[in-house]
């Protein structure tokens, strides 16, 4: 594998990595259901905090510009 290959961790995704590390499978709520918090995704566009509903099992995700509590979530 060579060590020139394109490097995601530059700018903001080792801070939200780590700020989000202690919030690995904890449990939210929002709206009247529970979520589980699985991790920070990288998607084309931008960095997403990942949220699975508990009772159907789709996954939401949440911009990391904000927060996730500033997207209504609250932990349990």
């Amino acid at each position: 594998m060579s060590d020139n290959l394109p490097c995601i961790c530059g700018g903001n995704w080792r801070k939200i990595v780590n700020e989000a590390e202690a919030l690995l499978d904890k449990t939210f709520c929002c709206d009247g259901r529970k979520y589980i918090f699985y991790g920070v995704v990288h998607g084309s566009d931008d960095y997403y905090y990942g949220m699975v509903d508990c009772e159907n099992g789709k996954c939401r995700l949440l911009s990391c510009v904000g927060s996730i509590e500033q997207h209504g979530f609250s932990l349990i």
